[in-house]
């Protein structure tokens, strides 16, 4: 398989490991690299602090297993550098929900600025920005709050 399908894969990767409620294989793509999301407001580096992270912020329904979550990621540009085995890419996403008791709706959209390294010929990510543009309801998703103090707090 090609860097640029590597790439690619990594990125839907993510969206479909949150989308099933699967946190290890999410946690996974960031062994040896790391998320920043909204501009610094959190920062996790490796497998632990992404999975803690992930665990603490997504809520999971008990009746699925998961969030009630699509991600959506289009509008990708993807740029390699052969010559450092690194490469950026840009990407748009959409996050859509639905409960029996809610209407689906957008809950959250923005964009991923990401960087990869490829190391024995394998594609991972090194970063990923999160930067987010439009917030719908996000009570039925998130079990934290948006501030930095209340990473840890649980939302009734």
């Amino acid at each position: 398989m090609n860097g640029y399908r590597q790439i690619e894969n990594l990125i839907y990767r993510y969206a479909e490991s949150i989308d099933l409620g699967d946190f290890e294989s999410l946690a996974e793509l960031f062994r040896e690299g790391e998320i920043n999301w909204m501009a610094d407001l959190w920062r996790k580096r490796g497998y632990q602090e992404v999975l803690e992270m992930t665990t603490a912020a997504i809520r999971i329904y008990e009746d699925t297993g998961t969030p009630c979550t699509k991600n959506i990621v289009s509008n990708m540009i993807i740029e390699i550098d052969e010559d450092r085995n690194t490469a950026a890419a840009r990407s748009y996403f959409m996050v859509y929900q639905e409960r029996a008791d809610w209407p689906v709706e957008v809950i959250v959209s923005g964009r991923y600025h990401d960087t990869f390294v490829c190391r024995n010929q394998r594609w991972q990510f090194r970063e990923r920005t999160v930067l987010t543009d439009f917030y719908g309801d996000m009570s039925r998703h998130l079990l934290i709050s948006l501030e930095p103090e209340g990473i840890n707090e649980k939302q009734p």
